[in-house]
């Protein structure tokens, strides 16, 4: 069960800096 959670948690998180990065390249 905590690994489910680990996985989806990692997921969501490289989801987050992805689209945070976005943002960021463009400022540049």
């Amino acid at each position: 069960m905590e690994g489910k959670i680990n996985k989806q948690l990692k997921k969501v998180l490289k989801k987050i800096v992805k689209e945070a990065h976005e943002p960021l390249a463009v400022a540049d």
